[in-house]
């Protein structure tokens, strides 16, 4: 079947291959030998249970309501319960009708009705494969406003769009299977009573429902499948076919000191919201935006998961799941502490002496080498001690002292760096070969040792010393810089090493990074995949030519635009990792475009060589376009992989990763996100979606943190005063499942913290508060409270760190960044809407007398700067950014004025 829009094969009782007629691509939407219409009914039937099958039924497929093929297996004659169903392809739309009929002289009981559909996901090693022929799922089970999309991991559309018609709604899924052997088939049910009640493990927060067929009579279900240009047009098929596009803002992992604002666009109406917690949740109605569209102003105040019930329409149904926070700098600090004070080794004379370790919520305990759970019987014994689950702890702990320097957790970081890195986990600088190489799996301990390492038959490269992880090293160039930071702004608080040895460390550690893994094992290709944390070096570089540490400054920039190049130029999909589809490239993707776009490289010829495919890399001509170019194709490969248009918690502003365990809420969440949230700051043309995008996914993984009041018992997940601060890997939106770290896993948080701290680490690079005049939501600020004035916007800011603000109002945009310090804690920050005034109150937080430098960026012209009232300088501002240096007392706060002179 065939027309405009759709290019359709059947295959007995179901859709075999779907295209989108004359696509860009050829792209088939189902699984290779599986087919979209293999729907499975279980029902009771006296005291046992039946099943029913799609393929034992009728199906009927028809274009313009012109039949073109039938398929009526004799063994449908003579069942108790019949399904039918009907494949119609009408115009732009193609419908499927699903229609369960009871001929026997009973009541039928249906227990299940499961709607399996296997997508063409991706996998194998061949890109244009991966990227172009193979597709990604997005869903959204809630009632009569469930939908699903697929679309193929570039992001390039169109995007196959499946809706509910009405009467049909869904209530559960899952990828577990009722064929033996089978694996990571989606299933999406409109009833699921004997499923998801004979599932004891876990829970799920929409009810489990049953129907009945009276005899003689039957019941219809339907859905439509239509094509979208982009997510707009998803959001525009919602709203035609009866559905709630649903906008919130600024996320839906939700803090106690936030409202939230949710928009409904329906063409419904809108019978009532319900709260899940009558008395700890507020609900205002702020009115009809435009036609069709309902604004709706919410507080919460009960910590933990809050479930909002939305009755619409002719008596349809749907939830909206948020999860509710304490403040964003209580969960900094508290996570932060909880490393310090809960999760480090201390135990002289063992190797792991200094170690931070991996923490069990479900279990209260702290693994180590000594006390490991499973771990050191399986091949995540990594999990341990390094990798990217023990190496992301000290760096987040470091990014987060740099703005709440803590003398305790500092010296943590030393004892760490003391007693674990230096001479352990990574080699001294008098060590050769490889000096300032770092370990890696399953220990440095292992790999440090001979006969060890011969007993670790997992090991196939035990010719080669294994420094060759490229994924490691960037975690120790974070926390080394950030170490510098803080020993350099607040020296006399590092007593390990000063900011001079510091620097020394970040330097010949990043240039190893660049060094050691392409030159030992050439298969971790350096220059081809995104590392998280590696856009520090752009920080390093230039900290690094200020110092005056030119050689190394300009080795490290040769080396990153050989990354930057291949990115841009020579791979056309280089959002990979050790996986076919990964997100852990967006961070980086996002970094390497920026670099292209603001700086000019120089044409090259021979640039590097290939070892792997034996060629060199040239590049005749190098522009800026290219790498703006660049940047958005890395945006819509970044959103591909993300909840971009599904409202809940676990969804909107999370990363996942195309694959059938269907984990959320990762640490890609927030270091992707820096990417849409960079992007849209400072490159976007219309930078409304992607605030919106960009602060959901920093909210998003903040849900993962278990902790609480006295009254909450300390933490929703796993209470208790002794989890307090802790944290989970990733979320499960499964009922129940098995994580790929091979642990069960009811829905909720993994119970191991393992990597989620790179997450919490690229959160404090996209910590900000947002204000700007949003089209559907008006004037509002992410990450704050907003005021509005006689023409002043005031913000008191409320986003964790309270370092950075952003005014993005039309043409006016005016960046503002402290080094230091903070602006002060419930304190507005006041700000002329053209830019013409500004104040700021500065809190200390150190005690003691020094410089803030603040960085502004947006305003022109002359403008007088008092500090306290008093003249400090007189500063003209261009297109460029200044920086406002002001002296900090040791005691009470300094308020920062800037006024705009006339003359």
């Amino acid at each position: 079947m065939k027309n405009d829009a759709f290019t359709i094969k059947t295959n007995r009782y179901g859709i075999g291959e779907i295209f989108k007629t004359n696509d860009v691509h050829v792209t088939n939407y189902v699984r290779n030998g599986r087919v979209f219409g293999d729907v499975t009914v279980r029902f009771a039937n006296g005291r046992r249970v039946d099943s029913v099958k799609a393929s034992s039924g009728k199906t009927s497929f028809l274009q313009d309501g012109k039949m073109v093929e039938n398929w009526q297996p004799d063994s449908s004659k003579g069942a108790p319960l019949q399904l039918s169903q009907s494949f119609s392809l009408q115009n732009d739309a193609l419908i499927w009708n699903i229609r369960l009929t009871n001929y026997s002289a009973n009541t039928i009981r249906i227990e299940d009705l499961a709607i399996p559909l296997a997508y063409n996901a991706g996998g194998g090693e061949n890109p244009i494969e991966i990227f172009e022929q193979r597709v990604v799922k997005h869903h959204f089970i809630s009632g009569n406003n469930s939908f699903i999309f697929f679309q193929r991991p570039t992001g390039l559309g169109p995007y196959l769009v499946m809706t509910p018609l009405p009467g049909t709604s869904l209530e559960y899924f899952s990828t577990a299977s009722f064929v033996p052997g089978e694996r990571g088939v989606f299933q999406a049910f409109i009833h699921s009573a004997l499923t998801g009640n004979k599932e004891l493990r876990g829970n799920w927060r929409q009810p489990h429902t049953h129907t009945s067929v009276e005899s003689k009579s039957s019941k219809n279900y339907a859905f439509k499948f239509r094509w979208a240009k982009d997510y707009n047009g998803i959001r525009d098929i919602l709203f035609e076919e009866g559905l709630i596009d649903v906008q919130v803002m600024p996320g839906m992992s939700i803090p106690t000191d936030l409202e939230a604002t949710i928009a409904l666009r329906t063409n419904q109406k809108i019978q009532s919201i319900e709260p899940e917690f009558t008395s700890a949740t507020s609900i205002k109605y702020l009115g009809e935006k435009k036609k069709g569209t309902h604004l709706y102003k919410v507080k919460f105040s009960r910590l933990g998961e809050n479930k909002l019930a939305i009755r619409y329409g002719n008596n349809y149904k749907t939830y909206l799941e948020f999860f509710v926070t304490e403040p964003l700098e209580t969960l900094y600090k508290k996570r932060s502490s909880f490393i310090a004070d809960h999760q480090q080794l201390k135990v002289p004379g063992k190797w792991y002496d200094g170690l931070f370790g991996v923490y069990d919520m479900k279990n209260a305990a702290l693994r180590s080498p000594d006390n490991p759970d499973y771990f050191d019987t399986s091949r995540l014994s990594y999990v341990l001690t390094c990798d990217d689950p023990g190496l992301c702890k000290a760096p987040f702990v470091a990014a987060k002292n740099v703005f709440y320097p803590d003398q305790k957790e500092i010296d943590a970081l030393e004892y760490y760096l003391k007693n674990f890195v230096w001479g352990g986990l990574q080699r001294t600088d008098k060590e050769t070969p490889y000096p300032y190489g770092v370990y890696g799996t399953p220990s440095w301990y292992v790999n440090r040792d001979t006969s060890r390492r011969r007993g670790n038959t997992a090991d196939r490269n035990q010719e080669r010393m294994h420094v060759w992880r490229s994924y490691d090293y960037p975690h120790i160039i974070m926390l080394y810089y950030h170490m510098y930071q803080i020993a350099k702004m607040y020296p006399n608080r590092t007593h390990y090493l000063d900011a001079k040895e510091y620097l020394e460390r970040t330097k010949e550690t990043a240039k190893a990074y660049f060094k050691y893994p392409y030159e030992i094992l050439p298969w971790y290709e350096t220059y081809k995949w995104g590392c998280y944390n590696e856009l520090l070096i752009v920080d390093l570089i230039n900290e690094l030519k200020k110092q005056g540490f030119t050689e190394d400054a300009q080795f490290l920039t040769d080396e990153w635009e050989k990354k930057v190049k291949y990115f841009v130029y020579d791979d056309i999909y280089p959002f990979r990792s050790e996986y076919a589809i990964d997100a852990t490239a967006f961070e980086s993707s996002q970094a390497l475009a920026k670099y292209a776009a603001l700086n000019t490289m120089k044409p090259d010829t021979n640039l590097w060589y290939d070892k792997n495919l034996e060629k060199w890399y040239s590049h005749p001509k190098v522009s800026t376009e290219d790498g703006r170019r660049f940047m958005d194709r890395q945006i819509q490969a970044n959103m591909a992989l993300r909840g971009v248009i599904e409202p809940a918690y676990y969804f909107l502003g999370s990363d996942f990763r195309g694959r059938s365990d269907g984990y959320t809420l990762s640490y890609m969440s927030q270091m992707g996100g820096w990417g849409i949230l960079d992007y849209a700051l400072h490159f976007a043309e219309d930078p409304t979606d992607y605030i919106r995008l960009g602060y959901q996914s920093y909210l998003s993984s903040f849900a993962l943190i278990n902790s609480g009041t006295p009254e909450s018992n300390y933490g929703y997940w796993y209470p208790g005063k002794e989890n307090d601060g802790a944290t989970g890997w990733a979320f499960e939106p499964q009922k129940y499942a098995v994580s790929w770290i091979q642990k069960p896993q009811g829905r909720g948080p993994w119970f191991y913290d393992g990597e989620i701290d790179l997450g919490f680490g690229g959160a404090t690079r996209m910590a900000s508060t947002i204000v700007t005049n949003d089209p559907i939501f008006g004037m509002v600020a992410y990450g704050g409270d907003l005021k509005q004035t006689n023409g002043l916007i005031q913000v008191i800011p409320k986003d964790g760190m309270r370092t950075r603000l952003f005014y993005r109002n039309g043409n006016n945009k005016i960046d503002i960044e402290l080094n230091r310090d903070g602006f002060a804690k419930d304190k507005f920050i006041t700000l002329e809407q053209s830019g013409k005034s500004l104040q700021l109150v500065l809190e200390n937080r150190t005690a003691d007398v020094h410089q803030t430098q603040i960085s502004i960026k947006g305003l022109t012209g002359n403008y007088e700067v008092k500090a306290n009232g008093k003249n400090l300088q007189q500063i003209s501002f261009t297109a460029t950014e200044a920086g406002v240096i002001v002296p900090v007392a040791a005691n009470g706060l300094t308020t920062v004025t800037l006024s705009k002179l006339t003359k």
